[in-house]
């Protein structure tokens, strides 16, 4: 029985000591949000209490700093394998007021038994070299356009943001304007939901509201403009001489402006430009897939050429395949193409229809894509692996009709050598041209074959001319399909396809690529061509509305029918017209 008390006084000891070991094994850390801060940055110190029971927190003094906002307090608890364990998280927003290093004391968490203490911190305030002396009298709103950088060259993306500074609550935008942003192409990465930040400017703590957030890829050089817009908007004050928990606010409409920016555009460098290039900036690389992976002669393979990475991916050219004893058709494009973390990226790829004409292995050799890349200011060269494909004998009929093509063409050579000799004695042409009379008898129709086969391959060369002569057709097929999505109601689509129809036959009918397009450029290639300034002048005015429909909300937005109307006129009257 003495043994068993002994037993049971012995756990209980243990049991004790465990608890007196991890009470004193609690700890508070504290953390800073950022080791990079400047004269006039808010930053955030947080402490966090695991497993603590009740008690009193007790923050240093922070009297070395401005307190913005705090304490805020956040609670967590979590089982797992049936022990259950919480976390505390007590924080503060405090500014830098000026350059130093300080030094905060450890916090301190009062229980009935201990007292807790965190660990010190150390704060590195840095100075600021933009200064804020020239923001001192900013006023309770304003709004600005704000870059990631102040020049960029063709094709490089950009990072917009129109941004509202309030020192009051924003309840409301009631209205803004969207701005048009000429002469660039456009990726709009707005928030869904308009939350705001906290930024100090002027020695203020203001609200900062993203409004708009867009990626641009500028198309052209020189100083282009970004519009600026006026802006709407209800904000919330406190009524005057109302205190305690439960306050009095009222709400008041203001109106602002945001003013222009310009953005300086300079061309890619010509020196060290290789002869490849074609309009790549920013970081790529390219990949060759071939569907099967062995193929037959006469029968056709899909070839696929990716170019993938970050940058005005969207505005590549199709890469020129060159290949022997292949029929090769132009590409069908596809992309995929996303934002993350303000930059746009992805992939465009160009799925080429090949058809092998002879057996044995097809080499595809690594296909180069050139590209600008403004963090190194250098030209790079993206490269794929080379590739091999086993191709097959075809089908025997259809041998025999690409033999007999082959042998067609041998005896062509050897009529046009024939008729090249000089002269001959009368009995030696005699007997040659009977000879020669009697080996071609049977290939009498085959100078008709001939000149049809070299007909059907100038057709099959000339892939200007087949684009220029499918133009409208082609075109016609895409407004078809954006009559559709019209009908479906789906007005991104619709838009976009609308784009897609316009560039489509600029492209095809007048030689002016998508990725090397701008106001100046169409209009100077229509007008040498025979296009008058009011075709021009509507012509600019669909592409702008369709464009700012796409990506934003523009009044009338909903009359897809008279869009859909002016699109097919204009493409009809450009055909008409064009020279």
């Amino acid at each position: 029985m003495v043994g068993i008390n002994q037993h049971k006084i012995a756990i209980l000891f243990i049991c004790c000591f465990l608890f007196l070991l991890q009470l004193n094994g609690q700890r508070i850390k504290g953390e800073l949000d950022s080791k990079e801060i400047k004269v006039g940055d808010v930053f955030q110190v947080s402490y966090s209490i695991a497993d603590a029971p009740k008690g009193n927190f007790i923050p240093p003094d922070f009297s070395d700093f401005q307190l913005v906002s705090g304490p805020s307090q956040f609670s967590e608890q979590t089982i797992v394998n049936g022990r259950r364990s919480s976390v505390s998280i007590i924080s503060y927003g405090l500014m830098a007021k000026e350059e130093g290093t300080f030094r905060l004391d450890p916090a301190r968490y009062q229980t009935s038994r201990k007292v807790f203490e965190s660990n010190k911190l150390v704060v590195k305030v840095q100075e600021n070299q933009e200064g804020d002396k020239e923001e001192e009298n900013l006023p309770n709103y304003f709004a600005e356009i704000e870059l990631d950088t102040s020049s960029v060259y063709i094709g490089q993306q950009v990072e917009v943001n129109y941004v509202v500074y309030s020192l009051h609550d924003v309840s409301n935008f009631n209205d803004f304007d969207i701005p048009s942003l000429t002469g660039f192409w456009k990726q709009d990465n707005s928030p869904k939901r308009i939350n705001p930040t906290t930024k100090i400017r002027g020695g203020k703590v203001y609200r900062a509201y993203k409004l708009r957030t867009y990626t641009l890829f500028p198309q052209r050089q020189g100083e282009l403009l970004l519009d600026g817009i006026n802006i709407d908007f209800t904000y919330r004050i406190e009524r005057p001489g109302r205190r305690g928990m439960f306050r009095n606010y009222q709400n008041k409409k203001g109106r602002i402006k945001c003013e222009d920016k310009i953005l300086s555009v300079y061309p890619v460098p010509e020196k060290n430009k290789p002869d490849g290039y074609s309009g790549g900036v920013g970081t790529f690389r390219v990949s060759v897939q071939v569907d099967p992976t062995t193929g037959q002669v006469g029968e056709a393979m899909n070839l696929k050429v990716s170019i993938v990475g970050e940058g005005n991916i969207m505005l590549i050219s199709p890469p020129e395949i060159n290949l022997e004893d292949v029929e090769i058709f132009d590409p069908e494009e596809s992309e995929n193409i996303y934002e993350k973390d303000g930059k746009v990226m992805g992939s465009k790829t160009f799925a080429y229809s090949i058809i092998p004409k002879k057996e044995g292995d097809l080499i595809i050799p690594p296909q180069v894509f050139h590209y600008y890349q403004p963090e190194t200011g250098e030209y790079r060269a993206a490269k794929s692996r080379k590739t091999k494909v086993k191709i097959r004998p075809g089908d025997p009929e259809r041998m025999k009709k690409m033999q007999e093509q082959q042998a067609a063409e041998d005896i062509g050579a050897i009529v046009k050598q024939e008729q090249s000799l000089s002269k001959v004695s009368a009995y030696g042409w005699m007997t040659k041209g009977l000879g020669l009379l009697l080996f071609l008898a049977p290939f009498a129709m085959i100078p008709v074959f001939i000149r049809k086969k070299k007909s059907e391959e100038a057709e099959i060369a000339d892939v200007s001319g087949r684009r220029k002569r499918g133009a409208l057709g082609v075109a016609k097929k895409r407004l078809e399909e954006a009559q559709v999505l019209m009908n479906a109601n789906k007005k991104g689509d619709f838009y976009d396809e609308i784009i897609k129809a316009i560039y489509g036959f600029l492209a095809d009918r007048a030689d002016i690529k998508r990725s090397e397009s701008s106001q100046e450029l169409i209009s100077t290639k229509l007008s040498s061509r025979g296009i008058d300034e009011s075709r021009i002048k509507r012509l600019h005015q669909l592409i702008d509305y369709c464009e700012m429909a796409l990506y934003a909300p523009v009044p009338k937005a909903d009359d897809l029918k008279s869009t859909y109307e002016e699109a097919i006129n204009l493409v009809g009257e450009l055909e008409e017209n064009i020279q």
